[in-house]
């Protein structure tokens, strides 16, 4: 029987986030890659079909296996059995999956439908599989981040898009014509890519799972739904926000100008897509957070734990402060190389967009590492609850902003970054609350709400009113 690795809270963190940080930018680079064939072989009609699948895949997806990854993360890092833990987390994850693509696929021609675009019916059935994939690759990838190896995410991220790439490109080819067909072959396409990483993430579990011979811990079924939870209310956020997005802008814009799709598809798909590769790339510290920090708070080692967290933070204000001052500085040139068909116009309105919007990159990479920490020191529940004050916020100015003719789609620039300066700040300020407030050993203060530690101050706190 083969003896149990413990996890080594010393494994550098900068190191793990350098592996899938690099994975990360990898990925974006073969994304691109994979753009600039459906460009030319779907065109305009085949691409808006394909697009159209997305919105509700993603929402989908965010509540049927999304945040299995951080969860499980997070719960063999502070010393749970991994096997246990990933068993449980397949149990209940991979089925959730399932009922992702039974809904995408059974109502996949009257969904098509209400969107404008009835062709888009068979894209969404080539995409339901995805979910299923997906649930179960967030379980594995959890699993060996939990072991603090970050390989495994980065080398299945970098299979599933070379995959994607080589299967999309060549029956686009081929068969990319009329465009239903071709947007249908990409989405399958995506499910291929999907389902690569999900082999490769099986074999590689069965040829380095480490069997343990006692179940100490007992990671329950209930344990999980509780960590599940509040990290699905974080990640859900930003696709409602978007969601709100796609019924209120076109239509409040559309009172005073004549070019209101036009804009509003400026922000939603140009700028975020410029601003998400730099956030993609600080990703791999919001990752690496997690294990390199619930390792030492759940040993209350809370001098440690914060000595990572600053890392952590530190390095991600350091990594977005310069993705935002090459974007700002070069958005020009990026616009003029990633979008050269656009009309002058409409290059002006992207460029001043981009200026404005490249504070998001520091915002939203802050909002990931801070959420991470928040979840291994214990306060899972406080990202959403960030994010969702947050966005009642945008959700109140962007209403009131959008009513401006002079605005027009900076109303909802302005109104993200209110958002997410409010969660950035909300967050902050209680890990810095949560810090001051432990002491290294320190057993009056512990890492879980109803915890044993925490009765001596209450004991103490009776006693003293007693003797009163």
């Amino acid at each position: 029987m083969n003896k149990p690795k413990n996890v080594s809270p010393k494994t550098s963190l900068l190191k793990s986030a350098i592996i899938i940080s690099l994975g990360g930018l990898i990925v974006k680079v073969l994304g691109a890659f994979y753009r600039i064939p459906l460009n030319n072989f779907l065109k305009a009609e085949g691409l808006g079909i394909y697009q159209a699948a997305f919105p509700v895949y993603l929402i989908l997806m965010t509540f049927t296996g999304s945040a299995a990854t951080t969860t499980i993360t997070k719960a063999i890092s502070a010393g749970e059995n991994g096997e246990r833990v990933l068993g449980k987390s397949l149990a209940v994850i991979v089925p959730a999956g399932i009922f992702g693509w039974l809904i995408m696929s059974l109502f996949a021609k009257p969904l098509s439908t209400m969107q404008g675009t009835p062709d888009a019916a068979a894209a969404y059935i080539a995409l339901a599989p995805s979910l299923i994939f997906v649930s179960a690759i967030s379980c594995f990838r959890g699993y060996f981040q939990g072991k603090n190896d970050m390989r495994p995410t980065a080398i299945s991220q970098i299979i599933e898009q070379i995959v994607k790439l080589a299967v999309g490109t060549t029956l686009c080819f081929f068969f990319g014509n009329p465009p239903a067909k071709g947007a249908f072959l990409a989405c399958f396409a995506v499910s291929a890519g999907e389902l690569s990483a999900t082999v490769y993430l099986v074999f590689l579990y069965k040829n380095k799972r480490e069997f343990i011979a006692d179940d100490r811990g007992k990671y329950t079924f209930k344990r999980l739904i509780a960590g599940l939870i509040p990290v699905t209310l974080t990640t859900s956020v930003i696709p409602l926000s978007r969601l709100f997005d796609s019924f209120t802008v076109v239509n409040f814009m559309s009172g005073y100008t004549n070019n209101a799709t036009g804009l509003y598809g400026l922000y939603s798909g140009s700028v975020e897509s410029i601003i998400g590769m730099p956030v993609a790339l600080c990703y791999g510290l919001s990752a690496a957070a997690i294990p390199a920090i619930s390792s030492y708070f759940s040993k209350k080692d809370y001098e440690n734990a914060k000595r990572n967290s600053v890392k952590a933070l530190s390095y991600t204000l350091f990594l977005s402060a310069v993705s935002f001052a090459c974007i700002a500085f070069f958005s020009e040139t990026v616009v003029n190389i990633l979008f050269p068909k656009l009309t002058d116009d409409n290059k002006t309105i992207l460029n001043k967009l981009i200026d404005f919007a490249a504070i998001d990159v520091v915002l939203l990479s802050l909002i990931q590492t801070e959420s991470s920490v928040l979840i291994a020191i214990d306060k899972p529940f406080l990202p959403s609850v960030s994010l969702f004050i947050g966005f009642t916020i945008k959700a109140t100015a962007q209403l009131l902003l959008l009513k401006n003719p002079k605005l027009n789609i900076f109303a909802v620039l302005y109104s993200d970054i209110l958002c997410y300066l409010v969660a950035v700040f909300l967050n902050l300020v209680y890990i810095i609350y949560r810090f001051k407030k432990r002491k290294p050993n320190d057993e009056t203060y512990t890492c879980g709400r109803g915890s044993e530690g925490r009765r001596p101050l209450f004991e103490s706190l009776r006693r003293d009113k007693e003797s009163r």
